[in-house]
């Protein structure tokens, strides 16, 4: 597990995680807990990789983690270096530079994965099809929610089923999870 006291949150660090959010927003990708996160260190900084694209245009599992996800351990870094902010302004200039090359992004999305992509882009819950400063604002409100609340109930199941130790070969919990 990754040591989140040791998490530099520099500008690198805040673009990729913005990315991985708005990748995973425009491309309605789900699933994202933090097994579906990599965090990569070198000795002066990290980035976030988004791994795992396996439920596309906003479609999951039954116990499933929202399309903009990140660790509240990182969450508390960002806030305890002062950069949460930075963040938050960062990911929504993002978005609407995507909503300004929406066409583009369809045009490429479409090719990519023929009906399901328009379908889920233009949909409500995309923000796409929305004028910009309401398709803005609605994400802004989306991405502060986050940012503020921390992860819902459904999001810290999935993570804590990930992170449990259960031993699916005697279908029984292992001593530590017994208690």
């Amino acid at each position: 597990e990754y040591d989140f006291e040791q998490l530099k949150c520099s500008d690198s660090f805040l673009a990729s995680l913005s990315g991985a959010c708005l990748i995973g927003w425009v491309l309605g990708i789900r699933d994202r807990h933090q097994d579906n996160q990599l965090i990569v260190s070198t000795k002066s900084d990290n980035l976030v990789l988004p791994i795992d694209f396996g439920f596309l245009f906003n479609t999951g599992p039954m116990i499933d983690a929202p399309r903009i996800s990140f660790p509240n351990r990182m969450v508390e870094q960002m806030r305890a270096q002062k950069t949460l902010k930075k963040f938050v302004l960062l990911t929504v200039s993002g978005f609407e530079v995507l909503w300004d090359n929406q066409e583009a992004i369809m045009r490429l999305g479409e090719y990519l994965f023929p009906v399901q992509f328009c379908q889920y882009f233009f949909s409500k819950d995309s923000f796409f099809a929305l004028p910009k400063s309401t398709a803005s604002s609605s994400f802004e409100t989306k991405l502060k929610k986050r940012v503020v609340e921390g992860k819902g109930l459904k999001h810290w199941l999935k993570d804590m089923a990930h992170n449990s130790k259960i031993s699916l070969s005697n279908s029984r919990l292992s001593p530590s999870m017994s208690r």
